[in-house]
């Protein structure tokens, strides 16, 4: 009884199932771009669309029986099994289909971060050479500010040095000057003390 009220207002559903069989393929044929670039993906999709198509021929027996006047033909199709087993396949591969593609999207997960740690290995590394052409740099700075400072040093001791020794020979030039002058002081007062006695 009520499979046979359901049968009587089976085209009060008809609507919403055009809409619906119109989603599906474009559904698919969405799904068919997405993934253009993987043969695998796609001859499963040709799978899925061949299983639908299918499913809707079987359908479309039912509704067209129904319309014919031929209710018993129209559940007698529904009775047989037949679309259950074509959803039960659509639903598997559907499945399959959604795995595969989970999986690539891990995929291509663990190679995004593979790449990201790559670069910052890369990173790190490359901070690393910086730093250590960067410690070379200073210490070469430090040693050339070093051998300047050593060699400044050294030219100041030789300066000092030599002033040192300036001031030496200034000393010994003076006392020489002051014995040569005292000695010419004395000779020139033995010399006008001869002429006075003259």
């Amino acid at each position: 009884e009520p499979l046979v009220r359901t049968w009587d207002h089976a085209f009060d559903y008809l609507e919403p199932y055009l809409r619906a069989k119109s989603d599906i393929y474009r559904t698919l044929a969405s799904l068919r771009t997405l993934v253009s670039d993987n043969p695998t993906q796609m001859e499963r999709l040709d799978q899925i669309r061949a299983t639908v198509d299918s499913r809707l021929v079987v359908m479309q027996r039912t509704i067209d029986a129904k319309r014919a006047g031929d209710g018993a033909g129209a559940v007698a199709l529904v009775k047989s099994g037949e679309g259950k087993r074509m959803m039960d396949v659509i639903r598997k591969e559907l499945a399959q289909f959604s795995n595969t593609e989970a999986q690539l999207a891990d995929d291509r997960l663990q190679f995004a971060t593979l790449m990201r740690q790559a670069a910052y290995l890369s990173a790190i590394l490359m901070g690393l050479v910086l730093f250590v052409q960067l410690i070379r740099e200073t210490r070469q700075a430090t040693r050339e500010s070093q051998k300047l400072v050593d060699d400044n040093n050294s030219l100041e001791g030789i300066v000092s040095e030599r002033t040192q020794e300036l001031e030496r020979e200034k000393t010994r030039v003076e006392a020489l000057l002051a014995d040569i002058t005292h000695r010419v002081g004395n000779n020139l007062a033995i010399v006008g003390g001869l002429i006075s006695l003259q």
